[in-house]
C-alpha cells in the first residue's frame, strides 16, 4: 500500500517516509504539485530507500480542449514529470484528461471529436516517453461532478485502447467509482487486466473503513484480475496518523481473511 504525501502529517519528504513506513505503508504517492518545490529533498530520501510508488499529475496546462499553447505546456511538463518518476523508480505518472480546464468548458468545444483525437495524440506521445523509461500512463476516471467527461471504467478502457500501448493503464479511484459505477465489483472485473493503480478512499472520501464501501467485496474483485499494482490512500478531510494506521490495519486484516 501507499500512501498521498499530503496525508502524512510530517514536514520533510524524509520525515514522511519514516511516517508512512510506521503506519505500515510500503510506498508514498506524491502529489504532482509538490514535485516543483521539493525535488531534492524527494531525491535524498529515495538514495535513502524510501519508496515512491507514483506521481500523481501535477502537470501545468491541459492535454484536452484547451489552446495549443496549452496542450504544448502539459505536453512538455508531463514529459519532465514522467523523466522524474523514472528517476526514484516510481510505477508512473497519473493522467487526469480533463484536468486544467474550466468545467463549463466542455460545452464550448465547436468540434468535441478534434479535441479527443488531440487528446489521444498527446497520450500516445506521452506513453512512447514512458515506455522507453520503463514507466506507466495512469488514466483516472474522475466523478461527474468534477469532470464533465470520461467518468467511467469504461471510457478509460476505451481511451486505452485507442492509445494502444500496453503501458497505459486505468487508474481505479473507489470514490469516484462509487459515484459513478453501477457496481465497483463488476467494472474492477471487466476492466481489472487493464487496471495498473487503486486509490483508496471510502465513500465519504476518509480512509477505507469510515464510509459504506465494501472494501471486503473490492479486494477480492482486484485478487480475482490478478492486480499487482499499488492500493494508494488517496483521501480528503481530517485525517490524521491514528486514522490512517486504523485504515491500513483494516484493509491488510481484509487481506489475511480472503
Amino acid at each position: 500500500m501507499a500512501c498521498r504525501d499530503d496525508l502524512l502529517p510530517a514536514g520533510s519528504m524524509r520525515e514522511k517516509s519514516i511516517l508512512a513506513r510506521q503506519l505500515g505503508f510500503k510506498a508514498i504517492e506524491l502529489h504532482g504539485n509538490n514535485v516543483w518545490h521539493r525535488e531534492k529533498e524527494i531525491l535524498t530520501a529515495y538514495k535513502e530507500g524510501f519508496v515512491f510508488s507514483d506521481i500523481a499529475a501535477g502537470y501545468r496546462g491541459s492535454l484536452f480542449g484547451s489552446h495549443p499553447s496549452e496542450h504544448l505546456k502539459a505536453y512538455k511538463t508531463a514529459c519532465s514529470l514522467l523523466r522524474f518518476a523514472a528517476e526514484i523508480g516510481a510505477d508512473g505518472l497519473v493522467i487526469v484528461p480533463f484536468l486544467g480546464l474550466p468545467f463549463s468548458s466542455l460545452n464550448s468545444l465547436v468540434n468535441l471529436s478534434f479535441h479527443q483525437d488531440k487528446l489521444v495524440e498527446n497520450l500516445q506521445g506521452l506513453a512512447e516517453l514512458a515506455e522507453e523509461l520503463k514507466v506507466n500512463i495512469f488514466i483516472e476516471a474522475v466523478n461527474r461532478y468534477e469532470s464533465p467527461c470520461y467518468n467511467r471504467l469504461e471510457e478509460i478502457a476505451r481511451l486505452i485502447s485507442r492509445i494502444g500501448r500496453s503501458n497505459s493503464k486505468i487508474l481505479a479511484d473507489l470514490f469516484h467509482m462509487n459515484i459513478e459505477e453501477r457496481s465497483i465489483q463488476e467494472a474492477l472485473c471487466r476492466y481489472g487486466d487493464r487496471v495498473g493503480l487503486v486509490h483508496l478512499a471510502d465513500s465519504n472520501r476518509l480512509p477505507p473503513g469510515e464510509g459504506h464501501i465494501d472494501f471486503r467485496k473490492v479486494m477480492k474483485s482486484l485478487m480475482r484480475t490478478g492486480f499487482t499494482g499499488y492500493l494508494s490512500f488517496e483521501c480528503r478531510g481530517k485525517i490524521d496518523a491514528p486514522m490512517l494506521k486504523k485504515a491500513v490495519e483494516h484493509i491488510k486484516k481484509i487481506y489475511e481473511d480472503l
